[in-house]
């Protein structure tokens, strides 16, 4: 006697396909013994482990997830994986009356997949919006780049634009030199999967969008010799995935945002030849990472922070042509082991230059003329191997002596 097909049967079927997605158990597997099946399991872990066990669907960890929606949305997220989720359960039950109907599952498939998409805005419209907006802000592109950016093509495909092969987002932004005139779009901060942008050496001008802090998955980002204006957004510093950060040869005014501080991963920070202002953060210092601190023609002031002292992995520094004063500390060559470069001239540093720096032992470069240093230069400084360029130019009277 033959097995009759029915509709009941194709529910189920599709009960336990949706289970396994999932949870990305097999009915058949070693756990699920006896009365402990796929369906049970699933119905136990339903509220309580639902992100857990919808991370392989949609390949984001839950840490992205919190970082790209708000707690409201993240509930919303939820909902609709519950819904789903839920389908399965019901549809997979063993008496034939307990399962749904097909007419309603696709209903409530329908409203989860709306929900979820205008929530989360995964969505190539919402890329090809944003990037779209990009190019309304150029006003001139004399190299006609920014001419495949149309219909003909998908905008993966688009000069300049780089996406991720299995999901099509857009994880890269190169438009450097190639004279485009024009201002930054806000539109940018839709682009929540970009690790890279380039726009160095343009003739970008305005202000940076406050929406750049909403790129928590951006790991460099160029926009120097441009001509950006007005101050750093201080939302920037919540970009804790951040490995280079270059805004030199812009226009930038007022404070270096001590928010910056909060870019955990940050190893590189270039904000040279701009117009900055008031004192170098002390937040600064929490930057662990950081390798590489350009500073150089500012109109900073103040003392430098003891903490940035006490980064070891630095190896070049450099806050040349400022308004700073104080001192060098006395343990300056022990706390930065690592230091190849040190460029602080044109300043107002005063004190004696500590003879700690013979400990620097990989400094190649040290300039510190125009100050106001006082005492003997340090004998000790023969030890350093690798120097090879020490300026102490017109530092102070008592320093225009020869080593001996």
């Amino acid at each position: 006697m033959g097995v009759e097909v029915s509709k009941e049967g194709d529910v189920y079927s599709y009960g336990i396909l949706l289970l396994e997605m999932f949870t990305e158990r097999k009915p058949a597997n070693s756990m699920f013994i006896e009365n402990f099946s796929l369906h049970n399991y699933a119905k136990m872990v339903l509220l309580d482990r639902v992100m857990e066990i919808a991370d392989s669907l949609f390949s984001l960890e839950e840490e992205d997830v919190s970082q790209r929606a708000s707690q409201h949305n993240i509930g919303k997220i939820k909902e609709c994986l519950v819904s789903v989720l839920r389908i399965g359960v019901i549809c997979s039950s063993e008496l034939s009356r307990e399962r749904m109907d097909i007419r309603d599952i696709s209903f409530v498939l329908l409203a989860s997949n709306i929900t979820f998409y205008t929530t989360f805005g995964f969505t190539d419209v919402t890329y090809k919006q944003a990037l779209l907006a990009i190019e309304n802000q150029i006003l001139e592109d004399p190299t006609k780049v920014l001419g495949s950016w149309n219909d003909s093509a998908h905008f993966c495909k688009w000069q300049g634009v780089t996406c991720s092969r299995q999901h099509q987002r857009v994880t890269a932004l190169n438009l450097s030199s190639l004279q485009l005139v024009g201002s930054l779009s806000p539109h940018i901060g839709n682009l929540t999967f970009l690790r890279v942008i380039h726009l160095e050496n343009n003739s970008f001008r305005g202000t940076i969008p406050q929406e750049v802090g909403q790129l928590f998955r951006l790991q460099h980002l160029s926009l120097d010799t441009n001509s950006f204006q007005g101050e750093i957004p201080t939302e920037m510093g919540s970009l804790s995935n951040l490995l280079q950060l270059l805004l030199y040869s812009n226009h930038f005014a007022g404070k270096i945002p001590i928010s910056f501080g909060n870019m955990s991963s940050l190893q590189e920070l270039y904000l040279m030849s701009n117009n900055l202002e008031g004192s170098i953060p002390v937040e600064l210092g929490q930057l662990s990472n950081l390798k590489t601190l350009q500073l150089s023609g500012n109109n900073l002031s103040g003392i430098v922070p003891t903490s940035l002292y006490n980064i070891s992995s630095i190896n070049y520094f450099a806050a040349t042509e400022n308004l700073l004063h104080g001192s060098l500390p006395p343990d300056f060559g022990l706390t930065l082991p690592n230091l190849q470069t040190f460029y602080f001239g044109n300043n107002q540093i005063s004190g004696a230059i500590p003879p700690s720096l013979a400990n620097a032992s990989q400094l190649v470069k040290f300039d510190i003329s125009y100050n106001a240093f006082t005492g003997p230069i340090p004998t000790n400084l023969g030890s350093l191997d690798d120097l090879q360029i020490l300026s102490l130019v017109r530092i102070h009277s008592e320093l225009i002596k020869l080593m001996t």
